[in-house]
């Protein structure tokens, strides 16, 4: 299934917005860790699912401790 297919707005008229979780177990850290990959990542999946994107796309860095950094 590709996330074109998956969104059928037939059975679900009036939708406003769709959510998604991306399960990144098995991930490659250095990918998920990297903001630039993350910014290209979200732009490709945006222009895929025909989705108007609103400004600059913002990855924000959680970091207290490198072990745990997030984005």
């Amino acid at each position: 299934m590709t996330a074109v297919s998956a969104i059928n707005l037939e059975t679900a008229p009036g939708i406003w917005g769709i959510a998604s979780a991306i399960d990144v177990y098995d991930c490659c850290p250095g990918r998920i860790r990297d903001a630039g990959l993350i910014k290209n990542f979200v732009v490709e999946l945006c222009d895929l699912i025909e989705m108007k994107r609103f400004g600059k796309t913002q990855v924000v860095h959680f970091r207290e401790d490198e072990k745990v950094a997030v984005f």
